[in-house]
């Protein structure tokens, strides 16, 4: 995986969480350790109950995207002590609902491109993995370029060669709205053609 130099910070702060909190043993595994880190005080203390208590209030503190993380990590056993497990494990009683209108604007909104930019059918998909629930719209237009799709969720972003009218702002309310609500968005080229357009959220949708 390369990653666009614009992401290189967070991922290098990411990587300095884990080894603050005794987690530098993980981050070797998952070929995170070559990242600059700059030491700090108490960094790589070992995985005591306190430190795992304390890693967690850090995530929840630093927002929705690390409370995502720490949700996911929650799930894999076989990569983290069972303290760290167990405290992670609370990140999922403390999330918020999803409101429905969100979800609603979202959907509107990507079905809206899709008549936009691509011709035939196009099919919504929803479902639930590993406790997160997804929803995607995939079209059979023609596909983003990769250098499309890496601005594509930019505001006032608009694609070389794009039909008149637009406002570039679509895909990125589509992501500020998912981001809000601790999901992500990850656009993807199906092997037989079209868009792949995938809201992921940490936990199940409720009515709101």
């Amino acid at each position: 995986m390369i990653l666009a130099p614009r992401h290189l910070p967070r991922l290098a702060a990411t990587v300095g969480l884990f080894t603050r909190y005794g987690l530098a043993d993980f981050a070797k595994q998952q070929g995170l350790a070559g990242l600059d880190h700059e030491p700090e005080p108490g960094d790589d203390h070992g995985g005591s109950p306190e430190r795992a208590a304390a890693f967690r209030k850090r995530l929840v503190e630093l927002g929705p995207a690390y409370v995502k993380l720490g949700q996911v990590l929650s799930t894999r056993p076989d990569l983290l002590p069972p303290t760290y497990i167990q405290e992670l494990e609370r990140l999922q009683d403390d999330v918020g609902e999803i409101p429905i209108a969100d979800v609603e604007q979202i959907i509107d909104t990507l079905l809206d491109n899709a008549a936009v930019y691509a011709r035939g059918p196009v099919e919504v998909a929803t479902g639930t993995s590993d406790g997160h629930a997804w929803i995607a719209v995939r079209d059979h237009g023609p596909g983003m370029p990769e250098a499309v799709r890496e601005r594509a969720t930019e505001r006032f972003y608009r694609s070389p060669g794009a039909p008149p009218g637009g406002s570039g702002l679509g895909l990125a309310i589509v992501r500020e709205l998912a981001e809000g609500d601790g999901g992500d968005v990850s656009i993807e080229m199906p092997d037989d053609g079209g868009t792949r357009i995938e809201i992921r959220y940490p936990r199940v949708l409720t009515e709101a």
